[in-house]
């Protein structure tokens, strides 16, 4: 009876998955209600109810109470989820994460400086450049935020942006933790950094833009060997 369950609810999560790349059901679309996809596969409703409860779970999917099922394609959320769940049970932790983020923020460096001359992005990142000296520390904080997620948008690669949206949930809260016992001087460091990177992009200096990625990331590591979170 497991086995047949299994193929069932299979049935069900092929079946909206063929709806989604026939473009039946988009990204807001309410998907057919869980009588209608058992009847139009000959399943129990159960089988269709463990197919949308791991849909849900996955991200694909969101529940609305009374209005039914709709196609959310919020992936980013359950990888977040995901990276959470191994904190808690000791499985990855905020340095194996700020080892990630350094190696993979360089990767996103690499692909926005290859679209320097056509992206709005890295012009923004001016603005946000020209506030943080004068900014208290809650806001210098958002502004170190904004400026890496301007960065990876730069890059226009949907996958990075949702790896990064994802990691970024779960970094948040531990970096504005770090950067809340940062003092001014080493505020000013990682603005140092954040000028060097946008300066790289200006100057045609890639090697420069790698080492202040560098830069930013040794001073994140030194603070939080001095802080217990």
């Amino acid at each position: 009876m497991m086995e047949e369950n299994k193929k069932e609810y299979e049935k069900a999560i092929a079946y909206i998955r063929s709806l989604i790349i026939k473009k039946k059901i988009t990204i807001g679309s309410r998907i057919p209600s869980e009588r209608k996809i058992a009847e139009t596969l000959f399943i129990s409703r159960n089988s269709t109810r463990e197919a949308l409860k791991r849909l849900e779970n996955m991200g694909l999917i969101e529940s609305q109470q009374g209005r039914g099922n709709y196609l959310s394609g919020n992936i980013a959320q359950s990888f977040s989820n995901a990276i959470e769940m191994m904190i808690i049970l000791h499985q990855t932790n905020a340095a194996d994460i700020c080892q990630f983020r350094r190696g993979i923020e360089k990767t996103i460096y690499d692909l926005a400086y290859k679209k320097r001359d056509e992206n709005k992005y890295l012009f923004k990142m001016t603005e946000l450049l020209d506030v943080f000296p004068t900014a208290d520390l809650e806001m210098q904080i958002k502004i170190d935020e904004e400026i890496h997620y301007l960065l990876v948008r730069a890059t226009k690669n949907t996958l990075l942006i949702t790896m990064m949206n994802s990691i970024s949930a779960v970094y948040r809260q531990w970096i504005g933790t770090v950067l809340r016992h940062a003092s001014p001087d080493i505020m000013k460091q990682l603005h140092n950094a954040h000028i060097a990177i946008y300066k790289s992009f200006v100057q045609g200096n890639p090697k420069q833009g790698i080492q202040a990625i560098d830069q930013h990331y040794d001073i994140i590591d030194r603070m939080s060997l001095t802080i217990h979170i």
